[in-house]
């Protein structure tokens, strides 16, 4: 008997539940790594031109790199899509054009999609949007959404749109003076605008390897932390005291 293969929303659900997240949390993007010990991320300032890229070992192990001089409701609709190349796509090195919105191959369409679903399971999305929001489209409504889901504003609205809760014919008032009604209303500005410094960073099984092959005494503290320092982690090789 054939069986169908799985839709999106079911990929995406799939990777909620091996990371151990269940349809109504919001990503808590800082503990990735912790959930899945394969995963290396590393963020540093890109072109402009690219979003991130995803370098795979086996399925939901390599590297996902992010451009950390975007805003940040954009770089975690990245990381969402680039755990897509990871676990499902059988390219082991592909770099992502800055593109949230389209596509240039079906790919990166399912990509774009699975993100969606990843960072708002519909199940989810619909109950915070009954319960949390009272069911009202509001400018309030839809900045108190993408705060708790981390998403930006066109993120948002297309799956507003997608889920039928937002006529299409209405988004684009939805999509001007984002960042001033934001800060308006209290809300920090960093979803949504570019940073002044972009940081470079690598967190996950990498620094953990090196580190382990130092307490192991494979390599000398030199080359522990010339590898570090190749990470961006001069934190780990010049430690600050504790308090600074």
């Amino acid at each position: 008997m054939k069986t169908s293969k799985p839709n999106i929303s079911d990929l995406a659900d799939k990777v909620r539940r091996l990371l151990n997240y269940d349809a109504n949390d919001p990503i808590d993007f800082s503990d990735l790594c912790s959930r899945n010990p394969n995963l290396t991320i590393v963020e540093r300032p890109f072109s402009d031109k690219t979003s991130g890229m995803c370098i795979k070992n086996e399925p939901g192990s390599g590297i996902i790199a992010i451009n950390s001089s975007m805003p940040l409701g954009r770089q975690h609709f990245t990381l969402a899509h680039e755990l897509y190349h990871l676990y499902f796509t059988e390219t082991p090195f592909i770099v992502c054009p800055d593109d949230e919105s389209s596509s240039q191959n079906d790919e990166e369409k399912k990509a774009n999609e699975f993100a969606m679903f990843f960072l708002m399971p519909n199940y989810g999305f619909y109950g915070y949007f009954e319960d949390m929001c009272g069911g009202a489209l509001t400018i309030d409504t839809i900045l108190k959404m993408e705060h708790y889901y981390q998403v930006s504003r066109r993120a948002l609205l297309s799956k507003l749109c997608f889920l039928k809760l937002l006529d299409p014919v209405y988004k684009e008032q939805f999509l001007v003076n984002i960042v001033r009604t934001a800060s308006e209303k209290g809300y920090p500005k960093n979803l949504y605008q570019s940073p002044c410094f972009a940081q470079s960073t690598t967190y996950g099984k990498y620094v953990a390897l090196v580190n382990d092959l130092f307490s192991r005494g494979v390599i000398s503290k030199q080359k522990r932390d010339e590898l570090l320092l190749d990470a961006y982690r001069d934190d780990i090789v010049f430690p600050q005291p504790e308090g600074k």
